[in-house]
């Protein structure tokens, strides 16, 4: 017979092994670090529309102005990193800016610049003219008929109940006058 200790034992190192692996491990870093980048959300917004400008491969902590025409908005820089137990400092951050495209449709220019390292990222936006949307429907819209009418199935329900309530009278009266 084996002892039970030596599994519990043995159960218990792999268990502080397993853990002391998960506690040292550092998040997966590219190297060389990213230089920064900038999108927008939508390149080509409506007037006067929402545009989100992002700003990737920052450093934590660094301020970043973004500037659309006469629309302006600032960020600071903040880490993004993998969640693990273990926490590393890289410079890989995001800042975003909340701007409001130009009224008039055209192609405008947009900056995003990073006041710690003194970069400038160019952005564009194409504003399109507003859209406008068809016109309702007048006429009163009905669902196409799909031959689910119901009219000649009620007479056959009721009339299979009836039967089976008719053989479930007589088959309980024959089991009662069977008994007797």
């Amino acid at each position: 017979m084996v002892d039970k200790s030596v599994f519990k034992r043995a159960g218990l190192l792999m268990a502080l092994a397993g853990g002391g692996l998960l506690a040292t491990g550092a998040v997966a870093q590219a190297y060389p670090p990213l230089e920064p980048a900038v999108s927008v959300d939508d390149p080509t917004p409506d007037p006067s529309g929402p545009v989100i400008a992002t700003v990737t491969g920052c450093q934590p902590g660094e301020t970043v102005e973004f500037e659309l025409v006469d629309s302006t908005d600032t960020d600071t820089c903040v880490e993004v990193n993998g969640a693990g137990f273990a926490q590393v400092a890289v410079a890989d951050g995001t800042a975003t800016g909340d701007l409001e495209a130009p009224a008039s449709p055209g192609t405008y220019q947009g900056t995003a610049e990073l006041l710690t390292t003194e970069a400038t990222l160019p952005f564009q936006i194409v504003v399109e003219a507003g859209v406008t949307p068809p016109p309702t429907p007048t006429t009163p819209v009905t669902l196409p008929s799909t031959g689910g009418e119901s009219g000649q199935m009620v007479p056959l329900a009721v009339g299979l109940l009836a039967a089976g309530a008719g053989l479930l009278a007589v088959a309980s009266f024959r089991r009662r006058h069977a008994e007797a």
